[in-house]
């Protein structure tokens, strides 16, 4: 992994900084840490579904339940962040110059679209999502529902979903938005971060002082209007800078721009952020404040591992559970619904509501492997092997 022979060249060429070289094969170095973060981060929604009333909630104790949702009360919005950064990061990690864009976005579509459509049937089978109702399932089923101004659509059949609407934009610009990014001076791209933070913090604010607080959001527990939320955290355009920023982060540790700063001390920005998330208004608590402590987590596990430091990430149990994290994170929501339906909604023990909790991750990390095993696998090999010729794709690269 590490006999590097051809260095990637910088805009600006500099000695002062480490630059990331490919082996022989060409390869640059693997991000083991970053497949296990996978896993963290759908857990992180995970706990955030399972904390609202109107999907699980299951603790009798109001005292241990409010806790329990206070606690996980932004770990969707942390978790869902960090997805989209993430994919930005691995796919300007991995790829090259996009050639022929159609065969690019099919292979793409290759890695989403099966595991969205198997999901989405097995809800409807279910009665999560009801048959009659092809205004709302038929929307999931072409990924537009992150689209459409009305809760019931771009957080309502399978929930988790509207996140592969935005994935899909991504894709769309990623030819164009690629090139510009690699096309950057060197010693630009952290100032490039911090714009795109800007447009973020500008975004958030307009949408919050132009846009009406009615009607509530309804069917959550969100003190915010339907509009409101819809532009501010599921509209695919909200989040493109948050991909860009991953897009660019990629490229400053190529070029050796990143700054030094240890796993451990990120971590901890990491920890304070969110502390500090949870008590920041509602709207303002989606990205903004974990933004810069997830980019320099990131930064921090990437450097890791091109230089051989090795975290509880990189164990075995964690490659596995970040290889499934992509079916554990689209039939976990799905699974929650029906376990709320066996138990009638009600509210148990604290040892109780733990092992049923503790149930329902075992039952969606065993169907995330199903997914992974029996559809998001040979599914992708399929499409792709159809697309273009060579090596069929075994192994995700992100999807999130």
């Amino acid at each position: 992994m590490h006999n590097d022979t051809s260095p990637i060249q910088p805009s600006h060429p500099s000695t002062a900084h480490h630059i990331v070289q490919r082996n022989e094969k060409g390869m640059l170095p693997n991000l083991t840490s970053l497949n296990g973060i996978r896993f963290i981060a759908a857990i992180g929604v995970f706990f955030f579904h399972s904390s609202l009333g109107a999907i699980m909630a299951p603790f009798a104790s109001p005292r241990v339940s409010d806790l329990y949702s206070f606690i996980f009360s932004i770990s969707g919005w942390v978790s869902v962040s960090l997805f989209f950064i993430l994919s930005g990061f691995v796919m300007g990690w991995s790829s090259r110059p996009v050639d022929h864009p159609l065969r690019f976005y099919r292979r793409r579509l290759a890695k989403i679209y099966p595991m969205n459509v198997v999901v989405m049937v097995i809800a409807l089978v279910c009665g999560v999502v009801s048959i009659h109702r092809p205004d709302i399932w038929g929307p999931n089923f072409l990924l537009v529902q992150a689209w459409i101004p009305r809760v019931e659509n771009y957080i309502g059949g399978n929930t988790p979903s509207w996140f592969l609407g935005a994935i899909v934009l991504f894709y769309f610009l990623f030819p164009i938005v690629f090139r510009w990014v690699k096309a950057l001076p060197a010693d630009k791209l952290w100032t490039t971060v911090f714009l795109c933070y800007a447009g973020m913090i500008v975004s958030q604010f307009v949408i919050y002082y132009f846009t009406h607080n009615e009607p509530l959001l309804s069917g959550w527990p969100f003190p915010i209007g339907e509009t409101q939320f819809w532009l501010s955290y599921t509209l695919p355009i909200t989040r493109i800078f948050e991909f860009v920023i991953g897009l660019v982060l990629s490229r400053i540790i190529l070029e050796g721009y990143f700054i030094r700063i240890s796993t451990g001390v990120s971590f901890s920005l990491v920890v304070i952020g969110y502390i500090i998330d949870l008590y920041v208004p509602f709207q303002f608590s989606f990205n903004l404040v974990m933004l810069l402590p997830l980019v320099l987590l990131l930064g921090s596990l990437t450097v890791g591992d091109i230089n051989g430091k090795t975290s509880f990430l990189n164990w075995p149990v964690m490659q596995w559970l970040g290889d499934i994290s992509f079916g554990f994170y689209m039939i976990h929501f799905t699974l929650l619904m029906l376990l709320k339906r066996w138990t009638g909604g009600e509210k148990f023990t604290t040892p109780t509501a733990l092992l049923l909790l503790l149930l329902a991750i075992i039952a969606s990390v065993f169907c995330g492997w199903l997914l992974h095993k029996y559809v998001e696998i040979p599914c992708g090999n399929y499409l792709n092997s159809r697309s273009r010729a060579g090596k069929p794709l075994a192994r995700r690269e992100s999807v999130r």
